[in-house]
This record gives structure tokens, C-alpha cells and sequence, in this order.
């Protein structure tokens, strides 16, 4: 059965933070107008949520610290970078021409700030929204608002995640409430519409993005809550 869209309640949020794991999560919230700062997680590839708890309570601390070089993932003039420590990949930060040596100086003057003002949000927020795009169950949800919590004090946490099944046919919609956490969890085919292939088809990352806009079309931002940007 597809889903229904228009029987989806809106909900009524401070702000909202991605936390991928791919880029397609960013660019989402950015082309529905979600995004109004810059978040050291948008753009990051490959990292789990026991590593956003880890790099949240830190504020960043390490980050990047140890890197190697991953030609695999060049962007531009950008070359892809691994933080050996949790296997995060950047595509789109460290310069092609620049050595690798130099690396760990250049992503911590460049991510401290944002690490900062992350965490000043998040002690600011009463009525967040996490959302995430990832082959994750309900419990490992769950498992993350309650690490989460250890942190920050929220009047209401909305834990939403999109879960790619790779077939047309699957789609669902779930909604499970527990004390002041809300999860929604979406699971239908994120294929766009040109196909999933990279070689044929430059726009795969963006996956199915009509599906992507009604869900964010649910998301309000609160008006009072005061616009911190970078």
C-alpha cells in the first residue's frame, strides 16, 4: 500500500539535524528550506550514530585527527578524506592540491566553530527533529535517543528515518510514541527517477525526491526560535 501523505500529521519543530549517514540527507533539508546552518555532519559519508554521540559529547574533539586519503571519493577540487578512527568519509572539504600531512590542522580549524555552534543548539532546542537515512530497526532508534538525553534536555524529541527497501513495491509508514520521543519511520523505494546507476544517471545521490519533499513538507520550524547561523 503506498502512503498516504496528506493523513500524515505536520509537526512543529525548533530545528532540524541531519545525521545521514550520506549526503542526500543534507541536500534534502537544504532544498526544502530545513536547513538554516551548518552542521558538521551535512556532507559526511559513512559514519554511525554511536560516532555522533561520541563526536557530539566531545564537541568534536578528534575529529579528523588521523586521515588517510580515498582518491575514490575526489569531488571537484576536493579530494575524499577517511577519519581512521570511525571511517567517516569527506568529499567535499579538503583541497586535491594540498598534502595529506596537512589535513587534521585544516578540518579542525575549519569544524571547530560549527561543532560549537551545533552544540549551543542543542542545549537552546526544546522541540527538535533528528533525521536520518538508514538500514537501522526501531530498538537502534531508541538505543540513540537515550544517549542522546544523557546530553541535552528536550521538552520533545522527533526521531525521523527513511529506510530504502530497493523495491517499488514495499512502502510503509510507522509511528511509535514514548515519553516526550516521537519516532516516524518511512520505508519505500529511494530510487530517483533516472535510476540508481552513477554512471548513467549524475542525479542518483538525490534518490526519490518527491518522496523526500512530502516528507519534509510535514516539518514546520517554530518562528521563535532565534535563527543562530554560521
Amino acid at each position: 500500500m503506498k502512503i498516504d501523505f496528506e493523513k500524515i500529521d505536520n509537526i512543529n519543530v525548533d530545528l532540524v539535524i541531519g545525521f545521514g549517514s550520506t549526503c542526500r540527507v543534507a541536500e534534502s533539508l537544504n532544498r526544502n528550506g530545513l536547513r538554516y546552518f551548518s552542521s558538521p555532519f551535512d556532507w559526511m559519508l559513512n559514519y554511525s550514530l554511536d560516532t555522533v554521540i561520541s563526536l557530539v559529547s566531545s564537541c568534536g574533539r578528534g575529529f579528523f585527527e588521523e586521515c588517510i586519503e580515498d582518491k575514490n571519493f575526489q569531488a571537484g577540487f576536493s579530494t575524499g578524506i577517511v577519519d581512521k578512527r570511525n571511517g567517516m568519509i569527506s568529499m567535499h572539504d579538503f583541497p586535491n592540491d594540498l598534502p595529506i600531512e596537512k589535513a587534521p590542522k585544516f578540518f579542525k580549524k575549519k569544524y571547530q566553530r560549527k561543532f560549537s555552534n551545533l552544540n549551543i543548539l542543542l542545549k537552546k532546542a526544546q522541540q527538535i527533529c533528528f533525521l536520518t537515512n538508514r538500514e537501522i530497526s526501531l530498538s537502534e532508534m531508541q538505543k540513540f535517543i537515550i544517549q542522546i538525553k544523557k546530553l541535552y534536555s528536550f521538552e520533545h524529541i522527533y526521531f525521523i528515518n527513511i529506510y530504502d527497501t530497493n523495491n517499488a513495491e514495499i512502502e510503509s509508514f510507522e509511528k511509535f510514541e514514548e515519553s516526550g520521543t516521537t519516532y516516524i519511520i518511512y520505508k519505500f523505494n529511494d530510487e530517483h527517477i533516472f535510476g540508481r546507476e552513477k554512471s548513467k544517471n549524475p542525479d542518483f545521490w538525490l534518490g526519490n525526491v518527491n518522496y523526500w519533499d512530502n516528507i519534509l513538507s510535514k516539518i514546520k520550524l517554530n518562528k521563535k526560535f532565534s535563527d543562530i547561523k554560521n
